[in-house]
């Protein structure tokens, strides 16, 4: 009866997922066909019904997953909710009829705003065909749908004894090298900050070559308390010392007006202990999420933007956060605001720059390597996609050193145009979907280590270019992993000689 229960259960799973495929299938190639074929047109009125099919697709890649795959909370669905509200979150306020001055603040024209929705759209209906590919012939991770009972229980990890030494040692030997970088780049940034105000900090040049040392070991704290806490279990000394240094590390980069370098770290944190130690239950998580969106989010905008004011008083604080009119549909606007990167490129490309055909991914991958042989290395030398956009349509924020970022989906179109984006998204959503099931269903504390230490990596991929994850994907993550991988067999080998 079980076996009938299970064959039945895996027959509808294949099925609604084979479903999902051939309709999002179906979708991707009407964008595509569609794509970018508005120019002169007036077809504002097409605006709302695909700002209404964008927030649908969100509803829809939630609902595939948890159906055909599993529990919601594992990095491929962090990574996607990230992606689509940088690119997509205004859409939602347009269909609630928030967005009092229009979508994008009505900066750009109707039809280059529906080829932009089409491109997002197209963008994420991609990635998220590319992971339920990558789950067939794979195992379904265990399912949450028991309740709460599960998260009153204890994850039961069966990594070695060696594994587990090997990942302590990772981790504090990380804490020693990086907690004195890191206490001296956030003092400077304090002092710079009680002199200059927030604008302070974007203003300053960035150092290269041995002066980017302190920064780059600093880089490795966020890596060594989630190796810590992993090796730990959750008790004793290692773990509270990966918890305070945690705690401490967010909240004055939280201060310090670097949010997603603040929640990025504690959101890999979490999910590593849900993971590996002990499940959290979803209506913690979700309340986590609540208000580190929806309060933390917007004061900290509101203390970033505001100097003069004693943030360190509550009275202050309150004040600050209260002059905010509605804290929910500001923070998803100024989120959501990312799309405009898409939209520019769009308007810019080809017209005024000819698609990249590659180069840019090219010079990606460059920044694996070391600058040994030029003055200035290849890929700063060559100005990247956020650069180059910034100064072509606001120079005046180019030359005080701000920047508008950009978008995964906009970098694939500026590569490859509008046939290249999907295949590009694809290969990355297939990515990560097989990283997700990789982890999830292993009982591998590294495994979990690394993934989410690559997390971290990934939270700038939305709302940036690859130029900027190549790198701390090898140094902070797979680096790391090798160590461990290395030394665990060095302890096994001096265990079975004894």
């Amino acid at each position: 009866m079980i076996m009938h229960l299970a064959n039945r259960d895996a027959f509808s799973g294949g099925r609604s997922l084979s479903t999902n495929l051939t309709v999002a299938g179906a979708l991707i190639i009407l964008l595509v066909l569609t794509g970018g074929g508005w120019t002169g047109s007036d077809v504002s009125f097409l605006i709302y019904p695909y700002c209404l099919l964008a927030v649908s697709v969100c509803l829809w890649a939630l609902w595939s997953w948890r159906c055909n795959i599993g529990p919601l909370f594992n990095p491929y669905i962090i990574f996607f909710i990230m992606a689509w509200l940088f690119n997509a979150g205004q859409s939602l306020l347009e269909v609630l009829d928030q967005n009092p001055d229009g979508l994008l603040k009505g900066r750009i024209s109707p039809s280059i705003l529906v080829s932009t929705l089409q491109l997002v759209i197209l963008g994420l209906v991609s990635l998220q065909v590319g992971a339920l590919v990558s789950s067939l012939g794979t195992n379904r991770a265990p399912s949450t749908t028991t309740g709460h009972a599960l998260a009153e229980v204890d994850v039961h990890i069966g990594e070695s004894e060696p594994h587990v030494n090997a990942l302590r040692l990772v981790g504090y030997a990380l804490l020693a090298v990086s907690v004195i970088p890191t206490i001296m780049l956030l003092q400077g940034s304090i002092s710079v900050v009680k002199s200059s105000g927030y604008t302070g900090l974007y203003g300053r040049n960035e150092a290269t070559g041995f002066g980017a040392g302190p920064a780059v070991l600093a880089s490795f704290f966020p890596t060594s308390v989630i190796c810590l806490m992993l090796a730990s279990k959750g008790r004793g000394v290692s773990f509270i010392v990966s918890l305070v240094g945690i705690l401490l590390y967010s909240a004055i980069t939280f201060f310090l007006g670097h949010r997603a370098y603040a929640a990025m770290p504690l959101i890999a944190y979490m999910w590593a202990y849900h993971q590996s130690v002990r499940r959290l239950p979803l209506t913690a998580i979700c309340a986590c999420t609540a208000f580190f969106l929806f309060v933390v989010f917007p004061l900290v905008r509101v203390i970033r933007d505001e100097t003069g004011r004693n943030f360190f008083s509550p009275s202050e604080l309150y004040d600050a956060y209260a002059s905010i009119d509605n804290p929910v549909i500001d923070i998803v606007a100024e989120i959501g605001g990312s799309m405009v990167t898409v939209a520019y490129t769009l308007e810019l490309v080809p017209s005024r720059r000819p698609f990249d055909m590659g180069e840019g991914y090219v010079y990606a991958l460059l920044t694996l390597m070391p600058n040994l042989f030029w003055d200035l290395h290849p890929s700063i030398a060559r100005m990247d996609a956020a650069t180059w956009l910034v100064w072509e349509v606001d120079p005046s924020i180019a030359s005080q050193g701000g920047g508008l970022g950009y978008s995964f989906i906009a970098e694939a179109y500026l590569n490859f145009g509008w046939t290249g984006t999907p295949v590009v998204l694809f290969l990355i959503g297939y990515g990560l979907g097989k990283l997700t099931s990789w982890t999830c269903n292993s009982d591998s504390l590294s495994r979990v280590a690394l993934t989410a230490c690559m997390l971290l990596s990934f939270s700038k991929f939305p709302r940036g270019e690859s130029d900027s994850v190549f790198r701390p994907l090898l140094w902070y993550s797979f680096l790391p992993y090798i160590a461990v991988l290395l030394l665990a067999r060095v302890n096994t080998q001096r265990r079975q000689r004894k």
